[in-house]
Formats: structure tokens, C-alpha cells, sequence
């Protein structure tokens, strides 16, 4: 029983540990080669303990074989979590000020939504185990009062903000509206406009994620607030009446599902990661993705779970993943007949949802909601394993979607062998680690929700039926699993030689320092390359200084010599006019002289009210970088310098040459 306890808060430590880690990767990562393996290490480490714990929490008596691995990964985890913060000065006080803030940014919203759990849950005890409804009711209320003044007042500045996202679904509802199917409908000229401002999804195709990508029920469970914010607007603003509806259906089902004799003590590690999780969320509709996701869970067993399951594939594709294995559980557990009844009704249910925009334009609708993730996005954002393949190896952008898919197949190989619903959580994480670019909310979702497993009330599972029939041996589950690493290895080696054949080409002899003659930094390096004689490519820049990272080649900033000139307002022409032409040669390999300056940078304002910037003057900063990660791109493929990192500031360039 003691370890038992003792690999309880090793799992909440670690899991809090892991959700600030991708925080601090997110918001100051592509540092060095160094800090990026130890980062790996860290990541890989957390999620094979957290593997053998949830394999090993059903069992009363821990078996202490599971006991000793699960501790070797825990102080694996915790020293590569030191190694990455320590091992690099930039990651020292990028973490140090990441924690900072959060404690001025998030500290106030940490305290209310702590409270506010606590109202929920005493309202669930006095109503399941003290069977006073009267006293539930009314913690209850008192619960979804300060949640609706807290949001009405706009008290909530930080995790409760205004993105592209949102933007995008007050879009989409305002098209819909007036008849335009917002699967067509984009709104690119409004996002360069705000570019600086807010987070923006950006595309190697020089493009931005500015259709709406999301299935239809994203923005139409919007509307409704949309028409009673301006029917009866004393009520407050609609993104606040959505955010506090969205919360009190998350925390009602949380508290409700929540196992009773969690009710009758306080469980401090899960209101702790409850309360860090929601206060720091991407956008409202998460809220709801949650919910159903956790009402999908418990029900299971039920008839109609396939209704929970549709709506909830309505909302949005991150939990497609943790709905999928839902299914795949369902059959191993309950039969093909409730299996394939679930797979049924769930369709069902999307496409009485969907039906009337698919019928709009289904070419439109297939393209915007069902390939997004094989999309050429910029991978300027640290994901734990495919950031290190593209990097390090080289493969087309759209391989990521694929090999994804490889992941999960082999994880539901896993999941079938055993049959242990909690690892739903863990194995939808996973998938998203070998994608080009990782999402530091995907992360935390899916931790808060793997966490939230283990105190749902939920039956025992039965005699998996997949398992038995197909994988009924340790030596079948082995050679399935070896047929889904095979497959991956030979598709990353096709691919890399598709890389090799279409975009072969190397950054070499790289250098950066200051000039103080011209007063900005200056990058030099050379680009060798074959095959790709001239052919026109883009380049892009992601840089590290003063505490933060900077991207540099897109939205108008010139980073080269005679960059392209273009109209005005042709904004698909100005979101890069860093291109740069590698001309045709004669010989084996072309080089090309590659030379870079970061001037001072212009710091947009960042403050929104109801999705519209505040006017604020621009901050012009002296902008010397310290680590730069040179990219060059051009659609499907893309091609890193990595980090590459300037010792010392003080070795200036005495000229501008």
C-alpha cells in the first residue's frame, strides 16, 4: 500500500513537471543540440513510467518488478528535467522566467479556479455521499456566480485569450450566417494584419491556417451565446457566457464521475493538476472536448455511447485519437456487434452535424477537416521526437501525418495486448510527438486528462476479445508490434530518399556576431546543394535573445540583401521576400553564399478586448541574437541549420561585410 502511495505522487510530480517542461519547451525551446536530446530523454522517460504505472495501478499488490522500472524512469526523468534546465544558461533563465510568468500571470486564475473546484466538489459530496441536495445545489450555484463574474469582469486575461482559433469560429458563425460556407471562406488579409498580435499557424506553402479547419459543431456551439450575449447583453459578452457554461458542464462531470471516496477527502494532486491545466487552456471549446471526452470514458459501456463519441468528433480532431481507441476498447470488450453499433451511431451523429457543410462543397470540407495534419506547417515549435527526425534526417513535411499514423497503429497494438483503458490518455499524447511540430496545449490536455483517469468510477474490464483472437501469445504480440517498427523504418528510409532526390542541399561554415559598424547582427554560412539548380526557395529564421524566441523572414522582414519587392497589398507575395534562387551549375554540387542581418525588431501590442487589438504605440528593441536556426524551405519540404549557437557576443564583426 505505501508504494502504491509512494508511485501515486510520483505520477502527479512528474506529470506537473512534464506539463511546465512543454510549457518552457514551447515558449523557449530550439536552443542547442544538447538541450534538445536532453529534452528527448525527458519526454521518453515520463512516458514509459507513466506507461508501467497506469499498467500496474489496477493491481492492489504492486509487483516489484514494475516497481524497480518504474522508479529507474522516474530519476531518469528527473535528471534529464535538471540536464535540460541546467545544461544551457538561455534554458536556466528561460524556465526560471517562465515560472515567474506564471505566478504573475496565472497566479490569480490558479487560486480562483482551486476555489471554485472546491465549491463543485463539496457540492458533489453533499449531494452523492450526504445526500442533501439542498446544500449541493447551492455550492453549485455559489460555484457558477463567481465563475460568471470572474469572466464578465475580465478578470481572466492570460489563459482565457483571444487567438486565431477563436477568431476563426467567430468567423465562421458570422459567414454561416450569411450564407457563406466558411470552409471556403478565409480570412489571410485579417491574420497578416495581425500578425505579432496573436499566435498565428503558419504554412510552408507562405500561407496561414486562416480557413476553418475544425469540424462544424467548433463554431456552431458558439452561436447560441452569440444570439443571447446581443438578445440580453446585461449577461455579459458571448465568449465569457461560453466559457462559463463550457466550465460548469466540465467541473459537473468531473465532480460527479469522480470516484466517492474521492469526495469524502480532498485529493490535493488532482485538484492541483486541475486547476494548473484549466488555467492555462487554448481556447473555450476545450473546455467541452474535455468534457465529452471524459463522459465518453465512464460510459463506455452504454448504449448510447456512440452519440458522446459523435459529438465529440464534431467538435475537434485532437480527441479523434482517444475516441478511436474508445472504439477499439469497446470491441475488445463488449463484442464486434456493440463495437460496430458505436462506429455506427458516431458516424451518424458527425454527419447529421456536418451534413449540411459537406453537402455545401465536399471537396472543400474533406480538404479543410480531414488532411490538416498532413499540411506543410512550420516546425517552429519543439515536438519531442519528429522535430529531432526532420533536423537530424530529412523527410517531406507530409510524412509526419503518416508516420503519426504508424505510431498509433503499433500503440493500439499495445493498448489491445493490455486491454487497460487509462493508457487512452498517454498513447493520444504519443502520436502527437512524432508530428513536425509540437503544441505545448495538446500536451497539457492530454496529461490532465490521463491524470483524471484514475479517479473515475469505472467497471473492471473483461476478456479481451482482440486479444485473444489475434495477439494470444507474448511471441504474436512481439511480432505485430515488429511488423509496425519494420514498416516505420523502411517508410522513413523511402522517405528520406524522396527528401534526398527532390531537396538535398546543406548549410555549412555558419557564423554570427555583431557589427558594430552597422549596429545589427550579421549571419554568414554557405549552402551546398544538387539537383536543385535553379530552383527558387524561401528563408526563414527562428532566433533566441533576451529571454524569448523570435521569428525572423516572414511578414515583410527582410533578413537578405535585395529582397523581392511586391505590391502593397499582395499579401501572399510579402509573407516572405526572403527568396533566394539557386542557380544551375555545372559541376556535382551548387553553392550559394548565404548572408543574413537581424536589425532591431518591432514588438507589436498584444493586449485584446472582444478580439480586436487595443491601440498601443510599437516598441522598437535592439535585437541582438544569440542562437539562430536558419530554415530553408519551399512547400513540402524543409531543411534545418540546426541551432547553431554564438558563444560570445563580445567577438563583433568590426565591418558590415
Amino acid at each position: 500500500m505505501l508504494s502504491q502511495k509512494i508511485g501515486y505522487y510520483e505520477f502527479i510530480v512528474a506529470s506537473l513537471m512534464m506539463t511546465m517542461a512543454s510549457y518552457t519547451i514551447m515558449k523557449y525551446g530550439q536552443l542547442s543540440i544538447l538541450v534538445l536530446s536532453f529534452l528527448a530523454i525527458l519526454t521518453a522517460s515520463y512516458l514509459v513510467f507513466a506507461f508501467i504505472f497506469i499498467v500496474n495501478f489496477r493491481e492492489k499488490k504492486q509487483h516489484n518488478r514494475f516497481a524497480v522500472w518504474k522508479n529507474v524512469f522516474f530519476a531518469l526523468f528527473i535528471v534529464a528535467l535538471a540536464g535540460s534546465i541546467f545544461s544551457d544558461a538561455a534554458m536556466t533563465s528561460g524556465m526560471i522566467g517562465g515560472i515567474l510568468w506564471w505566478f504573475v500571470n496565472l497566479g490569480t486564475q490558479f487560486v480562483f479556479f482551486l476555489m471554485v473546484f472546491f465549491a463543485f466538489f463539496f457540492s458533489a459530496f453533499f449531494i452523492k455521499v450526504a445526500k442533501n441536495n439542498l446544500l449541493g445545489m447551492l455550492f453549485a450555484a455559489l460555484g457558477i456566480v463567481i465563475l460568471w463574474a470572474f469572466f464578465a469582469s475580465g478578470s481572466i486575461s492570460s489563459g482565457f485569450r483571444v487567438n486565431d482559433e477563436t477568431l476563426l469560429s467567430m468567423a465562421s458563425v458570422n459567414a454561416s450566417l450569411n450564407g457563406i460556407n466558411p470552409y471556403t471562406f478565409s480570412l489571410f488579409n485579417y491574420f497578416y494584419s495581425l500578425s505579432g498580435k496573436i499566435g498565428l499557424t503558419l504554412l510552408t506553402t507562405n500561407n496561414i491556417a486562416s480557413v476553418m479547419d475544425y469540424p462544424a459543431l467548433y463554431f456552431l456551439s458558439y452561436l447560441p451565446f452569440y444570439a443571447i450575449s446581443r438578445i440580453f447583453p446585461w449577461l455579459g459578452a458571448s465568449l465569457s457566457l461560453y466559457a462559463v457554461v463550457s466550465l460548469v458542464i466540465l467541473m459537473s462531470i468531473i465532480v460527479f464521475s469522480v470516484k466517492k471516496e474521492y469526495l469524502t477527502r480532498p485529493i490535493f494532486g488532482l485538484l492541483l493538476v486541475l486547476a494548473i491545466g484549466i488555467s492555462d487552456i487554448a481556447s473555450i471549446t476545450t473546455y467541452l472536448m474535455l468534457a465529452l471526452l471524459i463522459l465518453a470514458y465512464i460510459k463506455i459501456d452504454k448504449e448510447y455511447v456512440g452519440v458522446i463519441i459523435g459529438i465529440g468528433a464534431a467538435i475537434q480532431q485532437e480527441i479523434w485519437i482517444p475516441l478511436l481507441l474508445l472504439l477499439v476498447y469497446s470491441v475488445n470488450n463488449y463484442g464486434y456487434r456493440k463495437g460496430a453499433r458505436d462506429m455506427f451511431i458516431a458516424a451518424v451523429v458527425f454527419l447529421l452535424i456536418n451534413g449540411y457543410f459537406i453537402l455545401q462543397n465536399p471537396i472543400a470540407f474533406v480538404h479543410q477537416v480531414l488532411l490538416p495534419a498532413s499540411g506543410p506547417i512550420f516546425p517552429n515549435s519543439w515536438a519531442a521526437f519528429g522535430y529531432p527526425i526532420l533536423i537530424s534526417y530529412g523527410v517531406p513535411l507530409s510524412y509526419f501525418a503518416i508516420l503519426s499514423g504508424l505510431v498509433l497503429l503499433g500503440l493500439i497494438v499495445i493498448f489491445v495486448y493490455f486491454n487497460e483503458k487509462r493508457l487512452i490518455g498517454l498513447f493520444s499524447l504519443i502520436p502527437l510527438l512524432f508530428l513536425q511540430r509540437g503544441i505545448f496545449v495538446y500536451y497539457a490536455f492530454f496529461i490532465l486528462f490521463m491524470v483524471l483517469t484514475l479517479f473515475l468510477e469505472e467497471g473492471a474490464p473483461r476478456k479481451p476479445i482482440l486479444k485473444k483472437k489475434f495477439l494470444p501469445s507474448r511471441w504474436k504480440f512481439a511480432a505485430a508490434l515488429g511488423m509496425v517498427l519494420f514498416v516505420i523504418l523502411i517508410t522513413l528510409y523511402l522517405e528520406h530518399q524522396v527528401y534526398l532526390q527532390n531537396f538535398d542541399l546543406t548549410i555549412l561554415n555558419q557564423s554570427l556576431g555583431f557589427s558594430s559598424a552597422l549596429n545589427y547582427s550579421l549571419y554568414h554560412a554557405a549552402i551546398r546543394f544538387d539537383k536543385l539548380g535553379n530552383s527558387t526557395e524561401y528563408v526563414y529564421v527562428i532566433t533566441y535573445a533576451d529571454g524569448g524566441t523570435f521569428q525572423y523572414g516572414v511578414f515583410n522582414s527582410s533578413i537578405i540583401d535585395n529582397p523581392v519587392v511586391c505590391p502593397a497589398n499582395d499579401y501572399r507575395c510579402l509573407f516572405n521576400v526572403n527568396r533566394i534562387v539557386l542557380s544551375d551549375t555545372n559541376s556535382a554540387l551548387g553553392n550559394y553564399r548565404l548572408d543574413l542581418h537581424f536589425e532591431n525588431i518591432v514588438v507589436a501590442p498584444q493586449n485584446f478586448t472582444n478580439g480586436f487589438a487595443v491601440n498601443e504605440s510599437n516598441i522598437t528593441r535592439i535585437f541582438h541574437p544569440d542562437i539562430v536556426d536558419v530554415g530553408i524551405y519551399n512547400s513540402q519540404y524543409y531543411y534545418s541549420s540546426m541551432p547553431y549557437y554564438n558563444s560570445s557576443m563580445a567577438n563583433s564583426l568590426n565591418s558590415g561585410s
